[in-house]
C-alpha cells in the first residue's frame, strides 16, 4: 500500500534551486535509502517529508493513518533533563492520566458514606481506566527501560543530564525517543555520523527490528547495505529507484553506464555513415523532421502527464475522503448510541467494511497511475 508519494516537487531557496521535478512513491513497509552529492537537497526533502518545510511546487501525499518520526541531525532535547526524565516526557498525557485516576482513589475512599458521590466518581473512574490500559498506562515504565537498555544505556545512565551526554549517545538517546512514540515511519538524517562502531551496531539492530517504513540519508555505505531495500539517488535531473542495497545501486549504475557508452558511440558511427551515404542536403533534412517529431512527441507527453497529474490529485482526494469516512465510522461505532443498538451496529459494520474496500482500490489505482508516469 503507498503511503507516501511526491509529484513534480521544486524547492528553492532564493535563486539557488534545490530540489527540481522530484517524483517518488514509498509502501508501508518499504526501507529506503535516499542518496546523492552534497547540496542534492536530501535533507531538505526529508524536512518537506516531516512537514517542516513547504514545496514552492508539486504534489505531496501522506496517508493519514500514518505517523512520522523525524530523527534530525540535531535533537531537540531540554539539557537539564535527565535521560529518564526525556523518556518519562514522552508519556506526560498518561502520567496525567494516572494522577487523576490516584486523585479520584482518594476521593473515593473519603466519600465511602455518600453512595450518591460515590456512584458517580466510580464511573468516571472506570472510564479513565479503561483509556489508561488502551494508553499502556501500566507498562510504559517498562517500556522506556527496555528501549533505553536495548540502545545501550544501562541504569547507571538514566539519571545523567543530556547536557553530559555525546554526540553519539545523544543520536542513540534521539532514536530510544522516537521508537517509544511507535510512529509508522522513521526519517533518519545521517543517524550514524556520531556513532562509533559499537554504537552503529546497536543502532542497526533497533533499525531492522522495527517493524514500520524507514527512511535514510546517509553516506555510510555499510548502513545502506544493511538497512535499505531500495535506493533513491537525488540527481538534478529528480530522482532515479534502485532495488536493493548500496552495492546492487553501485553495479547497477555501472552497468547502465557501459551501456549508455556503447549506444553514444554506436550512434556516432551510425551518423557518419548515414552521412556519407545521403550527402549533407538529406542529412539536413532528416535532421529537420528529426526535430518535428521530437517537438511533437514531447507535446504528447506534456498532455498525457497534465491528465495523468489531474487523475492522480482527483484519487487522492478520494483516498482523504475515505479515510476520513473510516475515522468517523469508527468514533460513532464506539459511541453508546451505536453499540447499544444490534441493528444499527451492523449497518455501520457494512459501511465501514464497504469504505475500507474502496479505500484499498483506491490505493491500488493510484499506484498504477502513479507507476505510469514517465520517469
Amino acid at each position: 500500500m503507498v503511503i507516501i508519494s511526491a509529484s513534480g516537487i521544486n524547492k528553492s531557496f532564493g535563486i539557488e534551486k534545490i530540489l527540481e521535478q522530484v517524483s517518488f512513491h514509498i509502501n508501508e513497509g518499504d526501507r529506503i535509502g535516499i542518496i546523492g552529492d552534497n547540496g542534492a537537497g536530501k535533507s531538505t526533502l526529508l524536512s518537506i517529508i516531516a512537514g517542516q518545510l513547504s514545496p514552492d511546487a508539486g504534489g505531496l501525499f501522506i496517508s493519514s493513518q500514518v505517523e512520522l518520526g523525524y530523527l534530525k541531525q540535531n535533537d531537540n532535547f531540554s539539557s537539564e533533563n535527565t535521560v529518564y526524565q526525556e523518556m518519562l516526557s514522552i508519556f506526560s498525557e498518561t502520567i496525567a492520566m494516572e494522577k487523576e485516576m490516584h486523585r479520584l482513589s482518594s476521593l473515593i475512599s473519603h466519600k465511602s458514606s455518600e453512595r450518591a458521590d460515590i456512584k458517580e466518581l466510580l464511573l468516571e473512574y472506570d472510564a479513565l481506566m479503561e483509556a489508561f490500559e488502551r494508553k499502556g498506562g501500566f507498562s510504559y515504565q517498562s517500556e522506556i527501560r527496555g528501549i533505553l537498555s536495548s540502545m545501550a544505556f544501562p541504569e547507571e545512565y538514566f539519571e545523567k543530564k543530556i547536557s553530559t551526554l555525546s554526540g553519539g549517545e545523544r543520536t542513540r538517546l534521539a532514536l530510544a525517543s522516537l521508537l517509544l512514540k511507535k510512529p509508522g515511519v522513521l526519517l533518519l538524517d545521517e543517524p550514524t555520523n556520531h556513532l562509533d562502531i559499537s554504537a552503529k551496531e546497536v543502532f542497526e539492530d533497533a533499525l531492522l527490528d522495527f517493524p514500520g517504513t524507514v527512511l535514510i540519508v546517509s553516506h555510510d555505505r555499510y548502513l545502506l547495505n544493511k538497512i535499505p531495500t531500495r535506493i533513491l539517488e537525488m540527481t538534478g535531473e529528480g530522482i532515479e529507484s534502485y532495488l536493493g542495497g548500496y552495492d546492487y545501486y553501485i553495479e547497477k549504475k555501472q552497468s547502465i553506464s557501459s551501456g549508455r557508452s556503447y549506444l553514444e558511440e554506436l550512434g556516432k558511427i551510425t551518423a557518419v555513415d548515414g552521412n556519407q551515404a545521403n550527402g549533407s542536403g538529406a542529412s539536413a533534412q532528416s535532421s529537420k523532421e528529426a526535430r518535428i517529431e521530437a517537438r511533437k512527441k514531447a507535446k504528447e507527453e506534456e498532455a498525457k502527464k497534465r491528465r495523468r497529474q489531474r487523475e492522480l490529485a482527483e484519487i487522492e482526494a478520494r483516498i482523504t475522503s475515505l479515510e476520513e469516512e473510516i475515522r468517523r465510522l469508527e468514533e460513532e461505532m464506539c459511541t453508546e448510541k451505536v453499540y447499544s443498538d444490534h441493528q444499527l451496529s451492523a449497518s455501520y459494520s457494512l459501511k465501514l467494511e464497504e469504505a475500507k474496500v474502496d479505500l484499498d482500490a483506491a490505493y491500488e489505482q493510484w499506484a498504477e497511475l502513479h507507476e505510469s508516469f514517465p520517469k
